[in-house]
């Protein structure tokens, strides 16, 4: 079973539902396919893993009320192939 969870960033950065996105992640990693996808602090992607987590950073070109502007989320989520998409609100994205 593949799951993508979508959030606005991820460890390194420092916060609550961060906190709780990296603990579900690293929990379920062993037992599913787990995926990250947040907003890049940079107009670059990314990829990487971290903890055994596939963590995707698409680029983000602002931040509007402490949401980031980054288009690359809807592409990368309708080209996923996903199973469960948990998604971390109160994102406007």
């Amino acid at each position: 079973m593949k799951v993508m969870q979508v959030n606005k960033s991820y460890y390194h950065h420092i916060g609550g539902v961060e906190k709780h996105v990296k603990d579900v992640a690293e929990t379920l990693a062993t037992k599913v396919d787990m995926q990250i996808l947040v907003a890049n602090t940079t107009r670059a992607q990314s990829q990487e893993t971290i903890n055994g987590v596939k963590v995707t950073r698409v680029p983000s070109w602002s931040v509007i009320q402490s949401a980031p502007l980054a288009p690359g989320f809807y592409s990368t989520i309708r080209e996923s192939s996903a199973d469960i998409y948990h998604l971390h609100f109160p994102n406007p994205v």
